[in-house]
């Protein structure tokens, strides 16, 4: 019977889907961790797969992975909104995750139940500040090896701006060697609008995916860009951008709506080489 319960808790976790938390979203530490559930297998018990800050990957048992599953439900209970919690609620948080791992798994020692809950936070913030992270670890998993188990890719592209609309210009550059520009492909008639696009989003999230990349195009042409980047904060986020219309402002604005990285393709040190080959001063 032990087997079969085994199973049910593994469709229970692949059912909810992808478990999310964000520590320190606001500090130099930040740790914005996805847990992903692999498929559910009867004689196996694949590894939960943690990503964090959309960049590291790591293999949870499922002992480990049921113990932050849970922290992170019970944390999100607490901290709705972005704020620091008391140490009255971390006390609260810690007997919820003990008493709900103890109900799945009687008997288990509420000490060593925490002491698992503090070995995955740390060593996942410790990942994501570059601290003392064991060799070990950095090691990895191969996502040949791992792949048989996912449910879904890590990332999806969202390609919010075309190279052209209607057959007219739409980037503000002219790159020579843009991967985008090709023939009539990047053409379109008619752009999505914002809750078009809010829709694909809510799609990827019900499909699991944890790490969204807005690019184009210049994703940057699009006005709504910011409240997309805001209703993305669910995700790991990441900007494809060649930087010509980022203003000081508009990045600060970026950064408060939850946006996680940026990338600026800089083709040369030298400004009129890099000129030439962006095709615009």
């Amino acid at each position: 019977m032990s087997l079969f319960r085994s199973l049910k808790r593994k469709r229970e976790a692949w059912n909810e889907g992808v478990a999310h938390a964000t520590l320190d979203p606001d500090g130099p530490g930040v740790a914005r961790m996805h847990l992903v559930p692999p498929k559910p297998l009867l004689f196996k018990d694949p590894p939960s797969l943690l990503i964090i800050n959309g960049t590291w990957f790591l293999p949870l048992g499922p002992s480990w992975a049921l113990v932050l599953r849970v922290f992170f439900e019970e944390l999100q209970k607490h901290c709705e909104n972005k704020r620091e919690i008391s140490p009255e609620e971390i006390d609260l948080i810690e007997k919820a995750v003990v008493s709900r791992v103890i109900e799945l798994y009687p008997g288990t020692d509420s000490n060593l139940i925490l002491e698992d809950l503090k070995k995955i936070v740390t060593l996942a913030v410790n990942i994501a500040t570059k601290g003392n992270v064991p060799e070990e670890v950095l090691s990895g998993i191969a996502l040949e090896e791992y792949g048989q188990y996912m449910t879904a890719p890590h990332r999806m592209d969202i390609i919010l701006a075309p190279m052209s609309l209607n057959s007219k210009r739409a980037c503000p550059l002219e790159c020579v060697c843009c991967y985008a520009d090709y023939g009539d492909i990047m053409d379109i008639k008619k752009p999505l609008e914002t809750e078009e696009w809010k829709e694909i989003i809510d799609k990827c999230r019900a499909a699991g995916i944890p790490m969204l990349t807005f690019t184009g195009g210049e994703p940057l042409t699009r006005p709504d860009i910011v409240e997309l980047v805001r209703y993305s904060s669910w995700f790991v986020t990441r900007l494809n951008t060649s930087g010509y219309m980022l203003t000081k402002e508009l990045a600060v604005e970026l950064r408060n709506a939850s946006l996680d990285g940026v990338q600026i393709t800089l083709y040369s040190h030298d400004p009129e080489i890099h000129d030439a080959l962006v095709g615009r001063k």
